[in-house]
């Protein structure tokens, strides 16, 4: 059958709505989720006031660094829903995963204002934390692997720094990616070493006068071909 037009509500309906609209309390709300949440999942979670200066919003915290942005429509023809967002923790951006077209994944849904604590906590349990974990395992396994190399160029950057002395200098604060700059351009050796970030890998960008000295290197370069 159908359910075109949408039936309209009836005064009484509209009345009860207003009455929770006008009660409605964020943290109070997030306070009975976050109890219920920690019953049927048996883990803690817990509320957090949210930023919004008419406590409009709140948070709910769990485990493995979820957390649950809850929010009122802020359109009054929208009055009677509530918005639940899964969060990206600070420093996570970057490694958040994305749809195909490059938009950041975002678990999210609307409830009616009207749904008991007890009633929310099953929805956002069927409905949202399960795609909300699984985007902050997947971000977190790629924010271990960012930092992991991320150590280990610094770990490299440190080395070439003790072996080139003096005349080196890292150069990571103003260039986009982490670089080590060699000797001065009016010295016969200038180098510029450049550790990008991607595979383990090195750049090395040489300028040599005279140019003869070239003909120097060569070996030490057919050395490293050859014993790869």
């Amino acid at each position: 059958m159908s359910r075109w037009p949408p039936r309209t509500a009836t005064g009484k309906e509209k009345a009860l709505t207003k009455q929770y609209f006008d009660l409605w309390d964020a943290f109070g709300f997030a306070h009975d989720v976050a109890m219920e949440l920690s019953h049927s999942t048996g883990q803690a979670w817990q509320p957090e006031q949210g930023n919004d200066p008419a406590g409009q919003d709140a948070y709910l915290v769990g485990p493995d660094d979820a957390r649950i942005r809850v929010r009122r429509a802020p359109a009054l023809h929208l009055q009677d829903r509530i918005y639940l967002t899964g969060t990206i923790p600070s420093g996570w951006l970057d490694h958040w995963p994305r749809d195909e077209d490059g938009d950041l994944l975002r678990a999210r849904i609307s409830l009616a204002i009207t749904k008991s604590a007890s009633q929310a906590a099953g929805e956002i349990e069927l409905r949202l934390l399960t795609w909300h974990l699984r985007d902050l395992a997947t971000a977190r396994a790629a924010k271990a692997l960012h930092d992991q190399q991320h150590q280990h160029r610094r770990e490299l950057v440190g080395q070439l720094l003790q072996q080139l002395g003096e005349q080196a200098q890292d150069a990571t604060a103003y260039r986009p990616e982490t670089t080590v700059i060699f000797g001065a351009h009016n010295k016969p050796v200038q180098a510029e070493i450049t550790l990008p970030g991607w595979d383990d890998v090195a750049e090395i960008a040489l300028r040599l006068r005279p140019a003869a000295l070239a003909v120097a290197l060569a070996p030490l370069l057919r050395q490293f071909h050859d014993a790869a």
